[in-house]
């Protein structure tokens, strides 16, 4: 598995790169749909889609820490995440950027504070399974090949993104 430290480090060097390629895009550009990895996301449904998977790896600290069961949403990935996608549609722009800085913020303060104990302490992981809480953040966080690299998946796509917005950017007075 993931060290805590190790997994800590990606998320911030990911984070980081995330962090500038947003502050260089406009207003516009968060609105435009279909826009995001060749499907009908915009940009703010990028940004609301990584809010939700952190805010789901805090549910699942919570359980740990809190003894409480998680809310996993039901049905199968892409559900779950148009679901997601469609909540974190109705807020206004500006609460969704503020909400997502903040549920990152609060991540990142949970993951530093985890004891070792906690963060190998066993979690459910479905289908009546557990795994340590540190590997059930990797894949709350991550992808199939990536522990914690969700945002991994979605650089790429935001980066061209950026790239494509520049021109439209430099014709704005």
């Amino acid at each position: 598995g993931t060290t805590q430290a190790d997994a800590i480090a990606e998320l911030e060097r990911l984070h980081r790169e995330y962090r500038a390629l947003l502050d260089s895009l406009t207003g516009a550009d968060w609105e435009r749909p279909g826009t995001i990895g060749g499907g009908d996301w915009s940009l703010r449904d990028l940004v609301g889609h990584i809010a939700s998977w952190e805010s789901l790896a805090l549910g699942t600290v919570a359980e740990v820490t809190e003894e409480r069961p998680r809310d996993w949403p039901a049905g199968d990935i892409d559900q779950v995440n148009q679901e997601m996608v469609l909540r974190q549609r109705r807020l206004p722009l500006d609460e969704l950027r503020r909400s997502a800085a903040e549920t990152h913020d609060r991540l990142m303060r949970t993951l530093a504070g985890l004891t070792p104990t906690l963060w190998s302490s066993a979690v459910a992981v479905g289908g009546g399974s557990t795994a340590e809480l540190g590997e059930a953040l990797g894949r709350v966080l991550g992808s199939d090949e990536h522990p914690f690299g969700h945002l991994r998946d979605h650089l790429g796509d935001l980066r061209a993104f950026a790239k494509a917005s520049e021109p439209d950017r430099a014709n704005t007075p």
